[in-house]
């Protein structure tokens, strides 16, 4: 059987300054796209996305100074990346969304006109940035049985995402994120913070919860016209809902479980849409010996977006 194709949408944590130009440079419905998201956004943002996310940067992968910028940057270059791949005559068999790449999904899958989505990106950052205390995120490179050797640790945190055996996040207070990754460090165990402003997938974005969910409210979402893959809920999702656009940022992610369900109804072809090839990354980690799924790369930090986009194209034809 010929596998079905995923195309996968990262969130928060995956961005970087100058994400997509190489692709910006090059390739014309990219530019396009991206600038088009600019022009929608800059009533919103009150400044010009493109000037932001492609400003000269001594460090690019200085985190953002704000939420709401990285927020809609990601949006933009993974909602670019799609309308580029479909010019090119790609299409998914479904739309995977990791926690702010859900908002992506749901525009790509066709529940949400571009419009509809840029704002609810916006919204949601708003209402962070207005309401949600001051949080961090931690990446551990171990199995959850590493919570038992620092029980009082790991009791100021709250697991965030399972991403595949060996590989989970946390997210907490920043003195509490501070301490963990001291101690976890001491003790010879990898971690790696995330450029993040808040503790997504925790109960510290409780608070932003009412101003966002009364606008999720006012949104007429359709039902997908390409299957919708939720993380968060680890199963397809017939017919999103405005809670769902709260819980795929607040609760934690299944990412680990999603994939164990989808490979054991076939093979697929799993394609990262997003910036860092992190998408891509964790599916590695999770297929099983003998599975005949693969999974592609396209945009990576290192500047290799037209090779590996190239790449893509010979090994998957139109």
């Amino acid at each position: 059987m010929k596998p079905r194709t995923v195309w996968m949408f990262s969130g928060q944590g995956a961005q970087y300054y100058q994400m997509g130009a190489p692709l910006y440079a090059t390739e014309a419905v990219f530019r396009e796209t991206v600038d088009d998201c600019s022009r929608r956004l800059e009533p919103l943002l009150g400044a010009s996305l493109r000037e932001i996310l492609f400003q000269p940067r001594a460090d690019r992968f200085a985190r953002f100074e704000r939420t709401l910028h990285s927020h809609a940057a990601l949006f933009a270059v993974q909602y670019a990346l799609a309308q580029t791949l479909r010019r090119r005559g790609h299409r998914p068999d479904f739309a995977l969304g990791y926690s702010l790449g859900e908002f992506v999904a749901l525009a790509v899958a066709g529940c949400l006109p571009l419009d509809a989505a840029l704002r609810a990106v916006v919204e949601h950052a708003q209402a962070l940035e207005a309401h949600a205390p001051p949080g961090a995120m931690l990446a551990v490179v171990d199995r959850f049985e590493a919570m038992r050797r620092f029980p009082a640790e790991f009791a100021r945190v709250e697991i965030a995402a399972d991403n595949y055996p060996g590989h989970f996040a946390v997210a907490g207070p920043l003195d509490a994120i501070n301490a963990l990754d001291r101690i976890l460090r001491t003790a010879g165990i990898g971690t790696a913070r995330l450029p993040v402003e808040f503790a997504f997938h925790s109960s510290l974005l409780a608070p932003a919860r009412p101003a966002f969910f009364r606008f999720a409210q006012t949104l007429a979402l359709r039902a997908p016209e390409i299957p919708l893959v939720s993380a968060e809920r680890a199963r397809v999702v017939p017919a999103p809902a405005a809670e769902d656009l709260w819980r795929v940022t607040a609760q934690r992610v299944r990412f680990r479980e999603t994939l164990e369900i989808m490979e054991e109804r076939g093979a697929y072809r799993y394609v990262d849409l997003g910036p860092s090839g992190t998408m891509a990354n964790f599916v590695k980690y999770n297929l099983r010996r003998g599975s005949y799924s693969t999974f592609h790369t396209i945009m990576t930090p290192f500047g290799r977006d037209l090779q590996a986009l190239s790449a893509f194209d010979a090994a998957v034809p139109e």
